[in-house]
């Protein structure tokens, strides 16, 4: 066997072997041991008398037989270096590490160089590979790199209910808008929004209501495929992002989610409810859309089951105009989506001719919500019992009740159907000296959204 020169005739080189913190092997061209330094012996457990000579595979049988022989015979021939860093292949050796305690890794983490040794005619004899231990640089970027995730992650997330948020919402639409182009695949959207889930918070406690957003979110989670995105878009109101999914599938999945958030009943001592949803679905049009555009079909959508009395599911193209207002028994609620949350409650007595029963609460918008609340009659001797501040309303859907803030009660004239609008927005009848059928008519307004 060639070997090389003998370390014995040069302590100084002997000593820098030795004491080197870096691993030294070296092969000759059949994969056998003439070079085993300090190192090596420390951390195999293996001096270098045993193994000189000797194939280092019948030592450690853990190495990739082929691997290292292809590795060695490329540096045979192309006389030249080669590597292999940690984060390649964890460790060529599996030697323990000196950070038992502050990492989790099983074995010393290695960068490796292969490195032709020549001789005086050029010719490459053997080849030394040098091991690095790079555990503590290893475990130190690992680390970085699991901190910039969970910021990355935290980022696209919403602290409360763990969903997605609307900055990753938008930033998947855009991807998935390019793939569905791309590939010529259906996309939908589906937008949500609680029902009535301000009079859960004024009820309630708005802790009541955080726990009613996780509570819906793991709900509806439960129907979603790992492909779609969940995300939460702002206040009581979520997104759906369904790739591969038409319009029909999506309303599918809508009256899922409906229904299963119709089982849920909501714990949050010492209350228990329910919630409902509205839901609008829009499907994206390659051919003619942006993804900003499938954002504004969906919301016109859910705006159009907000208007129609909520609880409902509403696929665009829908009507979006202003929803008829239904009369029920007695009362009849019309709500206004104003920014201020608040509404005006008509209550009229039977007194009135039929054409006249059907009264609309003033509005600052063309939408008119028409909720039925059925009437509850007290000990009275007026023709209608009159709600004082104390009394809870309660609505049908979804059963909440509704504190009543003013209470204002009038004898007047119900010529026809209409109300005239003042500049303090004050329902107020018209007068007709044609027709002038008398009636007791309440107005309550009350803090609801």
């Amino acid at each position: 066997m060639n070997t090389p020169f003998d370390l014995s005739q040069h302590p100084l080189l002997s000593s820098i072997v030795d004491n080197l913190n870096v691993g030294l092997v070296v092969l000759d061209r059949k994969a056998r041991v003439v070079l085993w330094n300090k190192f090596m012996q420390s951390y195999s457990g293996v001096s270098a008398d045993t193994i000189a000579g000797q194939e280092l595979f019948n030592f450690f049988p853990e190495i990739p037989k082929q691997w290292l022989l292809q590795k060695l015979h490329n540096v045979f021939i192309l006389k030249n270096y080669s590597f292999t860093n940690w984060e390649e292949r964890p460790y060529l050796f599996k030697f323990s590490h000196t950070r038992p305690i502050t990492t989790k890794l099983e074995y010393m983490r290695q960068n490796c160089t292969f490195m032709p040794l020549k001789n005086a005619q050029g010719r490459t004899d053997f080849v030394c590979i040098a091991i690095f231990d790079v555990t503590r640089t290893s475990v130190h970027q690992e680390t970085l790199l699991q901190s910039i995730h969970n910021l990355e992650e935290t980022s696209h997330r919403d602290a409360l209910t763990h969903t997605f948020n609307r900055r990753h919402l938008e930033d998947m639409l855009v991807r998935e808008t390019s793939r569905s182009k791309r590939h010529q695949s259906p996309l939908s959207l589906i937008m949500l929004d609680l029902d009535h889930f301000k009079a859960i918070n004024d009820q309630y406690g708005h802790l009541a209501g955080d726990t009613a957003l996780v509570a819906c979110t793991r709900q509806m989670q439960t129907q979603l495929r790992t492909s779609d995105v969940f995300a939460r878009y702002g206040g009581e109101e979520f997104a759906i992002i369904l790739p591969n999914t038409d319009l029909a599938g999506a309303e599918q999945l809508a009256q899922r989610l409906q229904q299963s958030l119709h089982t849920l009943q909501i714990e949050h001592p010492p209350h228990s409810f329910q919630l409902t949803a509205s839901f609008g679905v829009s499907q994206f049009d390659s051919a003619s859309m942006h993804s900003h555009d499938l954002i504004d079909q969906a919301d016109q959508a859910l705006y159009s089951a907000k208007t129609q009395g909520r609880n409902r599911i509403c696929c665009h193209p829908c009507d979006l105009s202003a929803a008829e207002i239904q009369s029920e028994d007695d009362l009849v609620l019309s709500q206004r989506e104003a920014p201020l949350g608040r509404l005006t409650l008509v209550h009229s007595s039977k007194t009135v001719e039929p054409e006249t029963q059907l009264l609309q609460a003033v509005n600052q918008t063309t939408a008119f919500v028409p909720i039925a609340i059925p009437f509850m009659p007290e000990e009275t001797d007026l023709p209608l019992a009159v709600p004082t501040p104390e009394t809870d309303i309660e609505l049908p859907e979804p059963d909440l009740p509704i504190a009543i803030e003013m209470v204002e009660t009038k004898t007047s004239s119900l010529p026809d159907n209409n109300f005239s609008q003042t500049d303090e927005q004050t329902p107020e009848l018209e007068s007709n000296s044609d027709h002038v059928p008398q009636a007791l008519v309440t107005f309550v307004t009350i803090g609801y959204k």
